[in-house]
């Protein structure tokens, strides 16, 4: 997201990630990873994302991005 509204940020809560995996090949690669989001409240979620990157002009940019929630229990 390019020049997100500035209510977005800084509302609290963490994140861990974890179980990273990654690939690259050529000019496309994609990077995956578990996440554990906690708000400020408590509540937590977690979800696997994965990411679609694309060197353009010498450099990587983010061209697609998928979140899934997942159970845990």
């Amino acid at each position: 997201m390019i020049n997100p509204p500035a209510n977005m940020m800084g509302n609290g809560g963490t994140s861990k990630n974890t179980n990273y995996k990654m690939n690259v090949s050529g000019d496309n690669a994609w990077v995956s990873h578990d996440e554990e989001s906690t708000t400020k409240e408590g509540v937590i979620t977690y979800t696997y994302e994965i990411r679609m990157l694309e060197k353009i002009g010498g450099e990587w940019k983010l061209v697609g991005q998928s979140i899934h929630p997942r159970k845990m229990e």
